[in-house]
C-alpha cells in the first residue's frame, strides 16, 4: 500500500530486507535540486521515518537479540528487495506466524506454498547469500 501511495505522489518506494522488520525505502528528491536521498519508513511503528544512519543504529541495538546478519551485510539489507524476495518473505512470515500460534494445518498450507515456488522462477533475483 505504501508503494502505491508513494507512486501517486511521484516517489519511488520499495521494501527492504531488514532483519526483524520490513522497512519501506522512499527515494526523496531534495528541494534544492541536490542529490536524491533515502528515507526509511517503519510502517509497524506508526510510520516512523528513519535515515540510513538511524537504521544502522537500530540494527546495532537489535543485533544483541540473537541471530543477525554480519555487519558487512547491513548496507545490502537496506537496498530495495526484488519482488520475488518480498513474496518469499511474506509467505515465510505467514508460515512462522501459524507455527507460533500452533495452527499446524495452516502452517502446512503455507509450507506447501513456499515449497512449490521453483527456484529460478521468472522474476528471481541473484542471491548474495
Amino acid at each position: 500500500i505504501d508503494r502505491r501511495a508513494a507512486a501517486r505522489l511521484g516517489l519511488r518506494a520499495a521494501g527492504t530486507n531488514t532483519p526483524y522488520k520490513l522497512l519501506v525505502q522512499v527515494d526523496v528528491a531534495k528541494s534544492d535540486g541536490g542529490e536524491d536521498s533515502r528515507v526509511f519508513v517503519d510502517v509497524f511503528e506508526r510510520g516512523t521515518f528513519l535515515t540510513a544512519e538511524g537504521c544502522v543504529k537500530r540494527m546495532e541495538e537489535q543485533a544483541q537479540w540473537g541471530a543477525f546478519p554480519p555487519r558487512e551485510q547491513w548496507a545490502q539489507v537496506l537496498q530495495p528487495m526484488q519482488p520475488r524476495a518480498m513474496w518469499m518473505r511474506m509467505l515465510t512470515n505467514l508460515l512462522q506466524a501459524a507455527r507460533t500460534r500452533g495452527d499446524y494445518d495452516r502452517a502446512n498450507f503455507w509450507l506447501g506454498v513456499v515449497s512449490d515456488i521453483p527456484r529460478g522462477a521468472p522474476g528471481a533475483e541473484k542471491s548474495a547469500a
